[in-house]
Order: structure tokens, then sequence, then C-alpha cells
């Protein structure tokens, strides 16, 4: 399920903008980003870390997968007349380091309660 909302991830990134409604108040789009990145990065972390699809995986490594990604989405949306951004690509990798660096803090205190 995670790899749809990868794609759909890529898709929304290479889309045209499209109008923010005047109803509603425009979020920042670096919060956008930050948002987007967290829930990749934390959807692909639990699937690839946990019950049938426990691997050997390392944190530093998924997020590598992760921000080599976001690099690559912000090189090429200027084909689909976006804007390429380092800032974009830095809060990427925030929402990325924020999502895996959360689920292991659960973790690790989940099993230190396990042990006590």
């Amino acid at each position: 399920m995670w790899q749809f909302y990868w794609v759909l991830l890529f898709g929304l990134t290479h889309a045209p903008q499209p109008g923010w409604p005047s109803w509603a108040p425009e979020p920042s789009d670096k919060t956008m980003h930050l948002v987007a990145y967290f829930l990749l990065a934390g959807a692909g972390w639990l699937v690839l870390t946990s019950g049938a699809g426990r691997s050997q995986w390392q944190p530093t490594e998924w997020f590598g997968v992760v921000a080599v990604y976001g690099a690559c989405d912000e090189v090429t949306q200027p084909i689909f007349g976006r804007n390429c951004s380092v800032l974009d690509w830095t809060a990427d990798g925030a929402g990325a380091i924020l999502a895996i660096g959360a689920i292991e803090v659960l973790r690790w205190r989940r099993r230190a309660r396990h042990r006590a």
C-alpha cells in the first residue's frame, strides 16, 4: 500500500501546481514537503522492518533511499514546469528523519518497557 502512496506522490510532484482554494489558508510549501516525506519514509520504514516484511535494513540506508529519491524528484520537476529547490529537498529529508527517528524511538521505548 505504501508503494501506491509513493506513486501518488510522484504524480502530484510532477503535475502542474493547482490553485489553492481562496477560502482555505495555504500551507507552506516546505510544510507540505516535510509532511509528504514524513509519510513516505515512515510508511516504508514500518513495512520494511515489521512483521513478514522484516528485513536487515538500517535506518540510515532507508533514509539514503528516500533522500536520493527526493533529489531525483526535485531534479526532474523542471521538465514538468515545476521548480527545483534545494530547500524543498531539505524539507523532504527533514520529514524522513523525523519519521524514521520517531518510529525508532517508539520501538526503543517499547523494548525497554518489556525488559523491565
